[in-house]
C-alpha cells in the first residue's frame, strides 16, 4: 500500500456520512468533515458563552444604576439649568422623591379649622342656660347646678313602701324601701341612690361620704349607692341612731340618673319605731 492510499483512508475515517431517507425515494447521502464540525460547534459554544457573559455584565450594570442613579446618570450629575419653571427631569425627580400627602399649608388650615370648631363649641356651652330646679324641691340645688327633678310621668322609676325602723343592737336607724321599674319594655334603669335624714338643726346623708361641705356642692350624687333595676329591687339606707335619738326627723329618698337628673323623689315623715 502506497502513501497516497494511506492518506485517502485516514481522510475517509475523519468524515461523517449522513444519509437522508425521504418516503419511497432514493436515499441521499453527504459527508461532513469531523474537524470542521468540531470547529463549528466550538465557535458556536464560545459565542453562546460570550453572549451569556455580556448579559450578566449588562444586568449587573443596570442593578448598580438603579441603586445609585446619580452615580451612573450623567443627567443627574450635571447641574440643572436655572429657569423660572422646573424642567421635565426636575418634575419627574420631584414626583418620585416626594411622597404623596398633605402639604404644610394644608395641615395648618386643618389645625385652624379645628380650633375654630372648638371655639364655637365652647361658646355654645357658655350660652347654655342652667336648668332651673323645681320650686317645690329647693334641696335639689345642693346636688349640682344642672340637677333637675323629672316629673313622675316621664320617669320609669318608682319608690314604694318606705318605712323607718330602729335597730338598737346595731345602733342604726334603717330606712327600708322598694324600687320598681314601671317601663312597659322593662328596659333596665341605672343610677344612684341617695337618702337624707333631716332635723331642724342637723342633716345626715346616706352614704355618709356623699356630704361635701367643703366643695361647691353640698351633696355629690355620684357618691350614692348604685342601682340597676329591670323590675323590682329592695333597698335600704342607714343612719347612726345616736344623733337622731329622741328627735323628730324626716327622711328623703332620691334616685339620680347618671347625668344628674332626679328620677325619683319621696319624702318620709314620722318618728323612729
Amino acid at each position: 500500500m502506497n502513501i497516497g492510499e494511506k492518506q485517502k483512508k485516514s481522510n475517509a475515517s475523519e468524515d461523517l456520512t449522513v444519509v437522508l431517507l425521504r418516503g419511497n425515494g432514493s436515499p441521499r447521502s453527504f459527508r461532513v468533515s469531523l474537524p470542521a464540525l468540531h470547529r463549528s460547534l466550538t465557535a458556536v459554544g464560545f459565542l453562546f458563552a460570550l453572549a451569556i457573559l455580556a448579559s450578566l455584565v449588562l444586568l449587573g450594570f443596570s442593578f448598580l444604576r438603579n441603586i445609585n442613579p446619580s452615580a451612573q446618570d450623567p443627567i443627574a450629575e450635571a447641574p440643572a439649568p436655572k429657569t423660572d419653571s422646573p424642567g421635565l427631569w426636575q418634575q419627574i425627580k420631584g414626583s418620585v422623591q416626594s411622597p404623596a400627602g398633605p402639604t404644610d399649608s394644608e395641615l395648618q388650615k386643618e389645625v385652624v379649622g379645628l380650633r375654630q370648631e372648638i371655639a364655637q363649641l365652647g361658646a355654645r356651652l357658655e350660652d347654655r342656660k342652667t336648668l332651673e330646679a323645681d320650686s317645690a324641691s329647693p334641696l335639689i340645688q345642693f346636688f349640682g347646678s344642672r340637677s333637675s327633678l323629672v316629673p313622675e310621668a316621664q320617669t320609669a322609676m318608682r319608690i314604694k313602701n318606705p318605712r323607718v325602723t330602729k335597730d338598737n343592737a346595731a345602733k342604726l336607724v334603717v330606712l327600708n324601701f322598694e324600687l320598681h321599674n314601671v317601663d312597659p319594655q322593662q328596659n333596665q334603669q341605672r343610677g344612684y341612690i341617695l337618702a337624707i335624714a333631716k332635723t331642724p338643726d342637723m342633716l345626715l346623708t346616706y352614704p355618709s361620704y356623699a356630704l361635701k361641705p367643703n366643695e361647691n356642692v353640698l351633696l355629690d350624687f355620684t357618691k350614692g349607692e348604685t342601682f340597676a333595676v329591670s323590675r323590682f329591687r329592695e333597698a335600704k339606707a342607714t343612719f347612726p341612731l345616736a344623733p337622731l335619738e329622741g328627735r323628730k326627723a324626716s327622711y328623703q329618698i332620691l334616685l339620680f340618673a347618671h347625668d344628674g337628673r332626679v328620677i325619683g323623689n319621696v319624702h318620709v315623715d314620722g318618728a323612729n319605731k
